[in-house]
């Protein structure tokens, strides 16, 4: 049991390293190579290492419960977006330039839709590695306080590599959001759908318009 403990130490932290590098790079990389090119070349070895080496990545399994928990919290949390930030650059008025500039990158070829199998490849290696392989292994040494400040913190942080504090604002509540529910499920895969349906529905289906 020992040995799996300290193993299991080993290998979360480098992988929770490993993402916030990636994410980082991957905004870094942005301007010059749009973000979905960014995000393969990022997102792809960080969710393999998770897969090979992590602790939590494999367990795939959702309760009925956290199913109904992680659609009613994506789906909240993208009708919010719908509908605050609209409000927002109201008070605000340079928010608006900043989505619209922020929707121009995005629909750079090849574009949110054609680039789905990127979006969800971002958000699974986001997930599994600061709701699982992270949130595990602080549940193992700290309270559920603590758990989630660490995990929204070291989500939010390297998204200031983007030089937008809407991105940061938004990662920090997301992080937030998911976090909690990861700790009310005890499934990463929980937050993985809440995460889908948000990235769906505002990058996709119904972007938002100011």
């Amino acid at each position: 049991m020992a040995t799996n403990a300290g193993a299991f130490t080993k290998l979360s932290l480098p992988i929770v390293g490993m993402g916030m590098f990636g994410m980082a790079l991957s905004w870094i990389l942005t301007p010059n190579y749009g973000p979905w090119m960014a995000n393969a070349v990022t997102a792809t070895p960080i969710l393999l290492a998770a897969f090979v080496w992590g602790e939590t990545a494999r367990n795939l399994r959702m309760s009925r419960g956290a199913l109904v928990s992680s659609i009613a919290v994506g789906f909240a949390v993208l009708l919010l977006s719908w509908l605050a930030v609209p409000l927002a650059t109201r008070v605000f008025p340079s928010l608006g330039a900043e989505i619209r500039q922020l929707y121009s990158i995005l629909n750079r070829p090849p574009g949110p839709l054609r680039a789905l199998p990127i979006l969800l490849l971002t958000a699974a290696t986001e997930e599994v590695v600061w709701r699982g392989e992270l949130v595990t292994w602080l549940q193992k040494r700290t309270g559920a306080g603590v758990t989630v400040a660490i995990a929204t913190l070291s989500y939010s942080l390297p998204i200031a590599a983007s030089q937008s504090m809407l991105l940061f604002a938004v990662g920090n509540a997301l992080g937030v959001a998911f976090t909690l529910l990861r700790l009310l499920t005890g499934s990463w895969t929980a937050p993985l759908l809440a995460h889908v349906i948000w990235a769906l529905g505002v990058f996709v289906i119904r972007p938002i318009s100011v």
